[in-house]
């Protein structure tokens, strides 16, 4: 495993600049407002070509008064736990407070190595502010984020504390499953049954989870990265600019996934915004797997399940090729069909059918069901062949290729499907004149 570098501090101290600066991207939400970060964000980093894994916390907060503000606070503890080196930050224009002492206590007594850094230092002038926090101890830096002033100092602290000859490679061939839904469906509890430990905040507050959270999963053999994800709620029903991001975030992990698992809470159903989701998740050729959670309470309410599946699937027909899987993140059941379906579709999107086998499946469907008369002639499709993979993209050659019916475009998809696999793949055909 690659060493670990946390960071950790109050609300609105810069962690997630901090972040964004040392992984040289924008990963972590940068929001000037108190909380934004709530789960840990992990992301690969780089120095001098040591690689180690840097995690971004919620802000640490003495008072805790709220559920979240509890759980934001256990998930930083999580974070210094796995940690072969924490950063504390600190504001150096903010007077020390319990809150600080509370946290550089901790570390201490935690055996931890940790270097605070003073983040906010943007002038000399602010350095002259040092002196009050000499308290604390030694290994004390400034910096200033905003200005980037300070990194050069901190990239050389950080190194001297990773492990020689730690680097390892990273997991190979791993299966980005994006998980998507509306606020509360159960994404992160999904995530932690999963994992078998609680990765991810799990609270009965709609909108808990702000950023997409990354979580490597070996499963039979393979190498998953799970991808939780803000919640998605319809425009009029985002009521600050913070949503607005987070959303903007959910939409990006559409397109770093391999497979995405649209959530629905099953005693709601589905609606308008998952829909406009799968038209996103259709257009950018991307796997899909549609997932009931709470089954086992929507079972004990008697309602007719062939029914109520086909309705939804009615609705989300921009990814009718997607298959469904009926759980309970609560108590486990069929989760782990997701992890074999994922596979499955994965290794559908990488499907190349051989053209000699594609002129043959085309003849074959042309004698069972031939395209209604154009302007008096017969279409003929004399040619078929397999331009790309993931998705799988087909282009036929015809005569008449901008009046072909999107009925027997469809037909022609589907018997793909039967006759080559695909499960839970779009499927792209393009028409062309010969």
């Amino acid at each position: 495993m690659l060493p670990v570098v946390s960071i950790v501090g109050k609300p609105n101290v810069g962690k997630s600049t901090i972040f964004n600066a040392i992984t040289k991207q924008n990963r972590a939400i940068i929001y000037d407002y108190s909380g934004v970060t709530r789960d840990r964000i992990y992301e690969t980093a780089k120095i001098d070509g040591q690689k180690f894994i840097l995690v971004d916390t919620g802000g640490f907060v003495l008072d805790e008064n709220e559920e979240i503000e509890k759980l934001v606070k256990k998930q930083a503890l999580i974070a210094i736990e796995e940690s072969e080196l924490v950063l504390a930050i600190l504001d150096i224009k903010t007077e020390l407070n319990s809150t600080d002492i509370e946290l550089i206590d901790f570390l201490r007594k935690s055996n931890k190595n940790f270097i605070v850094i003073l983040n906010k230092a943007d002038t000399p002038k602010d350095e002259t502010l040092m002196a009050d926090f000499f308290k604390l101890g030694s290994n004390i830096i400034t910096l200033s984020a905003t200005q980037k002033r300070g990194f050069d100092k901190l990239f050389n602290l950080i190194k001297s504390y990773l492990p020689e000859n730690r680097e390892t490679p990273e997991i190979a061939d791993s299966i980005k499953i994006g998980i998507l839904g509306r606020p509360n469906v159960g994404k992160s509890s999904l995530v932690n049954k999963l994992l078998g430990y609680e990765r991810v905040i799990v609270s009965d507050v709609p909108g808990t989870t702000r950023d997409s959270v990354d979580t490597m999963l070996h499963y039979k053999n393979s190498n998953f990265t799970l991808i939780d994800t803000a919640g998605i709620r319809r425009k009029s029903r985002i009521s600050f600019d913070l949503e607005k991001i987070s959303v903007i975030r959910s939409i990006t992990t559409i397109e770093r996934s391999d497979v995405l698992v649209v959530m629905h809470d099953a005693m709601e159903g589905a609606t308008h915004q998952d829909k406009s989701i799968t038209n996103l998740i259709n257009n950018r050729g991307k796997g899909a797997i549609i997932v009931f959670n709470k089954w086992d309470k929507f079972k004990g309410q008697g309602l007719d399940e062939k029914r109520y599946t086909a309705l939804v699937k009615e609705h989300l027909q921009f990814i009718n090729y997607a298959p469904v899987v009926k759980i309970s993140a609560m108590t486990g059941e069929n989760v782990n069909k997701i992890l074999d379906l994922s596979k499955r579709i994965y290794r559908n999107q990488q499907t190349r059918v051989p053209t000699a086998a594609l002129n043959k499946f085309l003849e074959n469907i042309s004698k069972k069901h031939s395209h209604p008369v154009i302007r008096g002639k017969q279409l003929k499709i004399k040619f078929m062949t397999q331009a790309e993979v993931n998705p799988p993209k087909f282009i036929l050659f015809c005569n008449f290729p901008d009046d072909i019916k999107d009925s027997y475009k469809n037909y022609i998809e589907n018997q793909l499907r039967s006759n080559f696999g695909f499960e839970g793949v779009p499927i792209k055909l393009f028409f062309k004149k010969k």
